[in-house]
């Protein structure tokens, strides 16, 4: 890595670990200045929290929104539908995760 490559690789390493950073001993690093801790310091709070407001902000915007026109083509949110379709969603792509799973033991067994 090299000296430009370090630091935004140290506050993404820095966010994500609660402040221990894994690439200060990289390249020979000196992690130890005040810029560079006062860098973190700015870092964790706004890694952490600056995705949570932003998702806050997005839910009371879509909440103010009045509720469009109902029409042919419109999928109730309420009602046996959406729950047989959720349902059914969900089981679905619980079943493609372990399908391969599954295969390998008759796989493994027509090899030997």
């Amino acid at each position: 890595m090299e000296w430009p490559d370090i630091i935004p690789a140290d506050i993404a390493s820095s966010r994500s670990r609660n402040g221990r950073s894994a690439v200060r001993a990289r390249a020979g690093f000196n992690g130890a200045t005040d810029f560079h801790n006062l860098l973190m310091v700015v870092a964790m709070p706004a890694g952490r929290y600056l995705p949570m407001v932003c998702v806050l902000a997005l839910a009371g915007r879509l909440a103010k929104q009045q509720p469009g026109v109902v029409t042919v083509g419109t999928l109730r949110a309420h009602g046996v539908g959406l729950v047989v379709l959720a349902t059914a969603a969900s089981v679905i792509l619980a079943w493609l995760n372990f399908q391969s799973a599954l295969s390998l033991g008759a796989v493994a067994d027509g090899l030997l």
